[in-house]
């Protein structure tokens, strides 16, 4: 949404649905449900000294190994994920943030049903002063190291260009590894 009366950087998302198109078996799947996400990204400065955090909970896909055989397959798990850091103002209506984050994912399909680990997330929020066009920019590492052991590393770019009071089109692309 435009940003009108509220802080730049904070949001708020709601069961915010991914769908993912397989060609190979031509299905489409469920790939990521945020059943609640939260984010503050509040700018530091000499005087205010906030710390900038987010948050968020819900069904995500991972690709697991299959039983006895070598092939990945995607299984759903429940992801709580947060972070805590810093942003700062920069010149050209751009705040920059990093965050210190832990991840834990929840599923049958995990070695000892979970996989924990810190991480780390590097952004960059640019936007016209009108709040007509906003961009974002993000990097994110995890390392699992408890339970199921992976390394989650995921680099993308968001675009929204507002057309009216009501609509907006968007563009979120991104790399993701794991």
């Amino acid at each position: 949404d435009p940003q009108g009366g509220y802080t730049r950087g904070a949001g708020v998302q709601f069961l915010d649905t991914t769908l993912r198109w397989y060609p190979e078996q031509e299905q489409v799947r469920l790939y990521e449900l945020v059943a609640l996400g939260l984010q503050s990204l509040t700018t530091w400065d000499p005087l205010f000294k906030p710390l900038s955090w987010r948050f968020d909970t819900g069904l995500r896909t991972r690709l697991q190994p299959e039983a006895g055989q070598g092939d990945l397959d995607p299984e759903a798990v429940w992801r709580t994920h947060g972070g805590v850091g810093l942003s700062f103002a920069l010149p050209w209506d751009a705040t920059l943030y990093g965050l210190a984050e832990a991840t834990i994912d929840v599923g049958p399909t995990l070695a000892r049903n979970c996989a924990f680990g810190p991480g780390a997330a590097l952004g960059l929020l640019v936007g016209s002063e009108n709040d007509r066009w906003r961009a974002h920019a993000y990097a994110q590492v995890t390392r699992f190291a408890l339970g199921d052991h992976t390394t989650w590393l995921r680099a993308g770019a968001e675009q929204r260009l507002t057309l009216g009071p009501h609509t907006a089109l968007v563009l979120d692309t991104a790399f993701e590894r794991d």
